[in-house]
């Protein structure tokens, strides 16, 4: 059978067809009829593809428009990718319809192929672009939370910094008031006022320590009141918050009124100047309090201490002031150079609390800054003749509490309750930080005389309880 000519793509299209015709062979022959029905149904199929694709092209056009007017923030090639899937989906669609379809319905068919190709790819560009949108919003929020937490943190930092910045002006103020006040009180000629060699002065450190431990034994007082009361000479870090509960608590059961910062009084209150109660406690200069009491006639009242090893003391005020408190250090101590750390503790008030709250605020406070050995010698003197009237608890022994129960037996179970209590659990302390040898060394050096006066106390305290315990 002779095929008709034809060109372009038909006339490629029916050379294939015809090549792919079953050839009639020996034992087989294809009727011309059936022959002809091939033929039509490969050319109808051939202009009808020739068709869409002329058709196509205003609709391709279209889904073109619509998927920038969906979104303007797709990338050019992904506008790309949209048109060329519009196209080969229409194509495919006229190509399924039209398959079923005469010659005289292939345009009808290519166009409603090419409107449902067009709203298909048209909805699934909308849907991408949604999705993109509802990523860029959620990326918006979590944005604006970002800020919004970066922004509340600068705040809180603000008002700590501010009430770091209010608590050193108050810190000064009271100093500069205390100094002013020791100014004015006339200094009697002593022994401390000659001149004297580090030896000598470490010789008259010993005695002084040997007649302290030779000193009588504190008073009994059973009838705490007003008129005789019991101050508790909180030092820092040394597990005072729990007894000072402890005290509220028990005088509280008694009916005695108390004084004790953080308990019915503000934590800020350090001076207990026209406050008349029966129980003290708290970070208390020595000095002030007792001319306070005696402008109010109390000549005689009892006091109670809490020592603890200065090594750990000290290290557990670094975490709460210098970290907690003032932000001014690492976390851990054992980022900060040894050489540094002796003065970062110096200078923040963190070695030689009993000198500074036994003693007094300002002349046996941080007895490492005194500039002469006649100072250090005047520190040890009077830090030493006002531990003589107090019971000195050890933390590192409990037997320690028992004196103080026996000393002062109204109080008892608010001492020995210290047993069950876990003192020191200091917040800012971190577990996983531990300090070198070289930073221990550093702060063995700046606590070299805090150690000296913690042992003292503790033969002070054995010497008591062999005395008062039963």
């Amino acid at each position: 059978m002779k095929l008709p000519e034809a060109d372009g793509a038909v006339g490629v299209l029916l050379l294939e067809v015809s090549m792919m015709t079953p050839q009639p062979a020996a034992a087989f022959h294809m009727p011309e009829a059936e022959m002809m029905r091939w033929l039509l149904v490969a050319l109808v199929s051939v202009a009808q593809a020739e068709l869409h694709t002329d058709q196509l092209r205003p609709s391709v056009q279209d889904v073109q428009k619509n998927v920038h007017k969906t979104s303007r923030e797709l990338l050019e090639r992904d506008a790309q990718a949209a048109i060329h899937h519009a196209l080969v989906k229409a194509f495919d669609k006229a190509s399924d319809l039209a398959s079923d379809k005469t010659l005289h319905e292939s345009q009808e068919v290519a166009e409603e192929a090419a409107t449902d190709a067009a709203n298909e790819v048209a909805e699934e560009v909308a849907e991408e672009v949604a999705k993109e949108a509802t990523k860029e919003v959620s990326k918006q929020r979590a944005m604006s939370k970002e800020a919004l937490r970066r922004e509340r943190q600068k705040l809180r930092q603000h008002r700590q910094h501010q009430e770091v910045l209010e608590e050193r002006m108050a810190m000064r103020a009271r100093r500069m008031a205390e100094r002013e006040q020791r100014r004015q009180i006339p200094i009697k000629p002593s022994v401390f006022s000659e001149s004297l060699s580090p030896r000598l002065a470490g010789v008259k450190i010993n005695k002084l320590i040997d007649g302290f431990l030779s000193a009588k034994p504190v008073n009994v007082n059973s009838n705490i009141s007003p008129k005789h009361p019991l101050v508790f000479m909180h030092q820092a870090k040394s597990g005072g918050t729990s007894l000072r509960q402890e005290l509220h608590e028990a005088a509280y059961n008694l009916g005695l009124k108390t004084y004790i910062p953080c308990h019915d009084v503000d934590c800020q209150e350090y001076n207990t100047v026209g406050h008349n109660a029966a129980v003290y406690g708290g970070h208390f200069c020595w000095t002030s309090l007792a001319k306070d009491f005696a402008r109010r006639g109390v000549n005689d009242f009892s006091c109670v201490t809490i020592f603890r090893d200065p090594v750990p003391r000290v290290l557990s005020c670094y975490s709460y002031r210098l970290v907690g408190k003032l932000n001014s250090a690492p976390t851990c101590v054992a980022d900060v150079p040894p050489e540094k750390l002796k003065n970062e503790l110096l200078g923040h008030a963190c070695a030689d609390e009993p000198f500074r709250r036994i003693g007094d605020c300002n002349a046996a406070g941080e007895i490492e800054h005194f500039e002469t050995n006649q100072e250090r010698v005047k520190g040890w003197s009077q830090t030493l003749a006002h531990l003589s009237k107090c019971v000195p608890l050890i933390i590192e022994e409990p037997e320690s509490y028992k004196v103080a129960a026996a000393a002062f037996p109204q109080m008892a179970d608010a001492f020995l309750n210290l047993g069950k209590v876990k003192l020191n659990k200091n917040k800012e302390y971190d577990s996983h930080c531990h300090p070198t040898p070289a930073h221990l060394r550093a702060v063995r050096a700046v606590t070299s005389q805090e150690s000296r006066i913690y042992k003292a106390a503790r033969k002070r305290m054995w010497q008591l309880h062999r005395l008062l315990v039963k």
